[in-house]
């Protein structure tokens, strides 16, 4: 998998040093991760701010990035007033805003059946989907595009996603970009992007000729900032959609071959973000409520490491619907804790759109699930690391730092951390035990030196159902004592 930073520490290092020798260091990964994180809590602050205003409408998309930064939104919030969380279709003939639709639906978990069977029902015989659904059209490939997306997050069959497939193909241009109309030779970014993105959500890989062409279209077209420019212009949007359409593939995009003179598009993203949280549509320009949304829907993909529209899928029934994860339903014991560390951006679940509950917790997932928690703000990347295994572009470095510095966690010798080891139960509950300050009767030696910390935890109320200090514990126990201890 791309993305596992954990995989990459080797290439990483070996990139930096030669980097560090012969020219300016590209940001670590772990560094660039830290500072999306720190961006993008700026970001929602901001959206928080704005929105409260009753005066400043928008058209959704505030609310699809919330979801994909796993906050709450709300139907009567973020520009989904009552009349278009109904999704009237007298005032969605458009397929765009259809398409739009049926995302902040999802998001804002509002059934969005409707809008979908109009929507799917709406594709013409050569796979095309219309322009306007009622009226038709083929002029718009761009209108195609969303309505792919749509309709991928929704998870809706009723539609031949092959036909769709190979039109979108047709309109590729010789250079591997696309145009916002049919036809159009004049390949853009934005369009490109977003092609790829609706490919990828249809099963289409890296490899796929018609998405091989197209990256290499992007690629060629990456400025030296790192940044890209939509309409000619420089801007935060192309950028951003860059960035999706590069998660949505499994690319890192601050992997080696998407930095352009030490600069990936994270870091040219970040550059446009203003003092007050926001982010402006060109460089030095003022405060943009568009640029500001699509800037937190490629950070929230970039931090979860997967798309918001594969994330979106499913989120109407039986599966989890705040945190989009199609492995735990609704009857999972551990449920409720998982969603809401999901919603609170304390866990994450993987780019296949699963959680995983069952799987062994790493000492380096702990880390960083107690860190954020525990609410710690003062996470810093930049801290040297004193572990081998851990050290500079380890995804979860900063949070290692954070749990050693504070005796929370400890080396296993030899500086080492060994963060990829699993914890058993009984060295949970005793992190734990100490970073809630819980009194602790009498320390003991030996085999059981645990059962005075269980005992304690045992009594606040902290065990998971079918605790067993000597078993390794799952994401999901994990999740459950974390919930019960910091709720």
């Amino acid at each position: 998998m791309v993305l596992k930073r954990n995989k990459k520490i080797g290439i990483v290092f070996l990139v930096f040093c030669f980097l560090f020798i012969y020219g300016n260091p590209v940001l670590a990964a772990g560094a660039a991760q830290n500072q999306a994180d720190q961006s993008a809590t700026r970001a929602v602050n901001y959206l928080n701010q704005y929105y409260s205003n009753a005066k400043n409408s928008g058209t959704g998309w505030a609310a699809i990035g919330l979801y994909g930064m796993n906050k709450e939104v709300h139907s009567n919030f973020y520009g989904c007033s009552d009349k278009t969380a109904q999704g009237s279709l007298d005032s969605l003939d458009t397929t765009t805003d259809a398409a739009r639709m049926i995302l902040v639906r999802l998001a804002t978990e509002t059934d969005p059946a409707n809008i979908v069977n109009s929507l799917a029902k709406s594709q013409l015989a050569n796979g095309k989907f219309p322009d306007n659904i009622k009226s038709g059209g083929e002029e718009l490939v761009n209108s195609h595009i969303w309505a792919m997306i749509a309709l991928k997050a929704a998870g809706a069959h009723d539609w031949d996603v092959q036909a769709a497939v190979d039109w979108l193909g047709k309109m590729q241009n010789s250079d591997g970009g696309f145009n916002f109309l049919a036809g159009s030779q004049d390949s853009d970014i934005d369009v490109t992007a977003s092609a790829v993105i609706a490919l990828a959500l249809s099963g289409q890989g890296k490899n796929d000729p018609v998405v091989a062409k197209a990256l290499e279209f992007l690629q060629s077209r990456q400025l030296n900032n790192g940044g890209f420019a939509g309409w000619y212009t420089e801007n935060t949007e192309s950028t951003a959609l860059v960035i999706q359409a590069l998660v949505a593939l499994d690319i890192d995009p601050v992997s080696p071959e998407w930095v352009k003179t030490s600069v990936s598009p994270v870091e040219a993203l970040l550059a446009y973000q203003l003092a007050d949280g926001s982010f402006a549509h060109i460089k030095d320009g003022n405060s943009n409520i568009i640029a500001t949304e699509q800037a937190l829907l490629a950070l929230g993909d970039y931090i979860n490491e997967s798309s918001v529209y594969s994330r979106l899928k499913n989120n109407i029934g039986q599966t989890a619907k705040s945190s989009g994860n199609s492995d735990i339903r609704a009857d999972y014991w551990a449920y409720e804790s998982i969603n809401n560390l999901v919603k609170g951006g304390v866990m994450n679940g993987y780019p296949d759109g699963t959680f995983r509950p069952e799987k062994p917790i790493t000492r380096a997932e702990f880390a960083k699930v107690i860190t954020l928690a525990s609410g710690t703000r003062d996470i810093d990347s930049t801290k040297p690391v004193v572990f081998t295994d851990a050290g500079p572009g380890h995804w979860a470095g900063a949070y290692i730092n954070v749990c050693v510095s504070k005796d929370w966690m400890q080396g296993v010798g030899n500086q080492t951390f060994s963060p990829d080891s699993t914890l058993k139960g009984a060295q949970l509950i005793t992190v734990v035990s100490r970073i809630k300050g819980l009194q602790v009767d009498a320390k003991i030696e030996g085999d059981e030196w645990y059962k005075p910390y269980v005992d304690t935890a045992a009594k606040a109320d902290l065990l998971y159902p079918g605790f067993s200090p000597e078993s390794n514990a799952t994401r999901a126990q994990c999740a459950y004592m974390i919930n019960q201890a910091f709720k």
